[in-house]
């Protein structure tokens, strides 16, 4: 039997939600360096299975963001000066990739998009609005990512840039 044509939608993976959701908590905090957690009480917490969650705990692995021990425990990675500093210089790479490739395709409407997005920048520093300052950057050089269009840049910056929000 064939399988039937589902052309123009796309459905993210269970898994990926997760992760993006155990990311979000470890980012802003709610999941603490050094907490334990059990894939079980994730799975009650977020109203999926287990599998999805050990799915996700094990890419959150592949980023630092948390360690796992097989059969025993796992927990919410400290915060390490080194392991910050390798993310920074590896999301600083991907950024000077995306705007070489960006560059050449801007417009002036992409061009304003910055603008606007650099004056939330300066308008969120002078606010004392730190988290302001934070998604004002995170929108100018999404913009350039966007307008790249590599999935690979893409994947690099998901995988490493959750370990500079969370220092």
């Amino acid at each position: 039997m064939p399988v039937p044509s589902t052309a123009g939608t796309h459905r993210p993976l269970l898994r990926d939600e997760v992760q993006a959701r155990l990311r979000a908590a470890i980012v802003d905090g709610t999941l603490a360096p050094g907490e334990q957690v059990r894939d079980a009480d994730i799975a009650q917490w977020l109203g999926v299975s287990r599998t999805p969650v050990r799915e996700a705990l094990l890419e959150l692995a592949h980023a630092g963001l948390v360690q796992t021990t097989p059969g025993r425990a796992t927990i919410i990675s400290p915060i390490e000066r080194r392991a910050t500093s390798e993310a920074r210089d590896v999301v600083a790479a991907m950024h000077r990739l995306a705007a070489l490739a960006a560059v050449p395709r801007l417009d002036s409407n992409t061009i304003e998009r910055m603008r606007a997005a650099n004056r939330l920048f300066a308008a969120a520093l002078r606010c004392g609005d730190i988290d302001g300052a934070i998604a004002a950057d995170e929108l100018f050089h999404g913009i350039l990512v966007e307008i790249a269009d590599n999935d690979a840049i893409r994947t690099v910056l998901r995988l490493y840039e959750p370990v500079l929000l969370r220092a």
